[in-house]
């Protein structure tokens, strides 16, 4: 039977704004593609098409393409970068479903999904220093590649009885699935059936943005410290000792300084404006961590975090053939009524640079109604919903007051505030 070329658009230059263009993939394997012949459409009118090669040639000579591919960038990797970025333990490497754009083999969409997840399992496994994600251009193939991914997880238990699950390996070759305990695994399939049934809701800290390289929260001081400092270096630290590394002593210290001095470029400006314009610099896309979130089906969405990663990840999720967009309501700054999803801003937002709370007079503002009304939201997610915690340390003293107006405020016999922390090898109950 014949096959017949089929076209998937990739959002290029959506995606890049119109800055770069696509580079095609080389073709690392023995196969050719026919010329083109033109064919009748039904009398109204012709077509082109290719004359392609068997499917499993096809799919051989496309594996060996991803082969090439990985070896030569992760070679390029460990020549000149010589550790991951933003704190990462491996490199990381994307990879499209290759050929299911233009490389006409859009017809063997799904059989590609199952051969790149084999091959990319193989390669991590066998790689100490290498971490792969397969980039999905629409919902229908992201759909697919769960799946497949699913039965990946339950291929030991079904025993290989069925031709769908004959081509994947066992659950313990994929290091995803290799390096969770199975507490960890009966943890992960308890968040995800939350998640699909609604009753799952994310704080997300700046450990979070620190995956897509932001600083942390005493780097970020240490960045505006150095711009005092007689040469920037990190021996003409003091703030740290002078406040026994307290962080809001620090922020407190840092705003008087930022107030009354200009910095040794002759430039001066508030402590929340130095801190904004930073993260705003540096803040440019969302991690993978971040991407990979806001495809779940979670509506409620609580952070401190200043940058606008959170509603970059969102708008990117926007891009291209989507069957349904995410729509967003930032919470206190663009809300929408009849968005899906509310993203809650505690702490402020670059956006608005001198609402931030930073200093402990910032803090100490908690107490006025409009916090209390945004500490509320925040509350009812604790009272409601499944909280998981990412990135976050559990120890800022407002989260902790709101904490515990909610464990009071609940009955003596109910089931308390149900969280979990990313990281934690034990799901806490409060």
């Amino acid at each position: 039977m014949e096959r017949v070329v089929t076209h998937r658009h990739w959002p290029w230059e959506e995606f890049q704004g119109g800055t770069m263009s696509p580079v095609p993939f080389f073709v690392g394997g023995e196969v050719s593609l026919g010329k083109s012949r033109i064919d009748g459409n039904n009398g109204s009118g012709s077509r082109s098409r290719k004359l392609l090669p068997p499917s499993e040639q096809h799919i051989e000579a496309l594996m060996e393409t991803a082969t090439q591919f990985i070896s030569a960038a992760l070679e390029e990797l460990r020549s000149n970068q010589p550790k991951p970025l933003a704190g990462r333990e491996r490199y990381l490497l994307a990879m499209p479903v290759i050929g299911t754009g233009g490389g006409f083999a859009g017809d063997l969409t799904g059989e590609l999904v199952e051969a790149l997840l084999n091959l990319m399992a193989d390669r991590v496994f066998a790689e100490d220093d290498l971490d792969l994600v397969l980039v999905c251009s629409d919902e229908a193939t992201y759909a697919h590649a769960q799946s497949v991914r699913t039965n990946l997880m339950h291929v030991e238990e079904k025993e290989q009885n069925t031709a769908a699950t004959n081509s994947l390996k066992p659950m313990s070759h994929f290091p995803c699935f290799h390096w969770l305990t199975e507490d960890m695994r009966d943890h992960a399939e308890q968040l995800a059936e939350l998640a699909s049934s609604g009753h799952l809701a994310f704080f997300i800290g700046a450990g979070v943005s620190m995956g897509a390289g932001l600083p942390g929260w005493f780097s970020l001081l240490h960045a505006v410290e150095d711009l005092f400092t007689l040469t920037g270096a990190h021996e003409e630290r003091k703030l740290g000792n002078a406040t026994r590394w307290d962080p809001l002593q620090m922020a407190d210290l840092l705003e008087g300084v930022c107030s009354s001095r200009h910095d040794r470029h002759g430039v001066k400006a508030t402590l929340k404006m130095r801190i904004c314009n930073h993260i705003e610099e540096l803040g440019k896309r969302p991690g993978l961590l971040l991407s990979l979130l806001v495809s779940l089906p979670c509506q409620s969405i609580v952070t401190q975090n200043y940058d606008t990663l959170i509603e970059k990840a969102f708008e990117c999720w926007n891009i291209g053939d989507q069957l349904s967009s995410k729509e967003l309501s930032v919470i206190p700054y663009h809300p929408r009524r009849k968005a899906r999803h509310w993203l809650l801003k505690m702490h402020g937002c670059i956006t608005a640079s001198e609402e931030i709370v930073i200093s402990g007079q910032d803090y100490a503002q908690y107490e006025s109604p409009r916090y209390k009304a945004l500490g509320g939201l925040l509350q009812a997610s604790l009272m409601t919903k499944h909280l998981l915690f990412i990135g976050f340390s559990l120890s800022d003293p407002n989260y902790l007051k709101i904490v515990e107006q909610v464990r009071s405020a609940l009955h003596a016999d109910s089931a308390g505030i149900k969280w979990t922390r990313m990281g934690s090898d034990r799901i806490p109950t409060v």
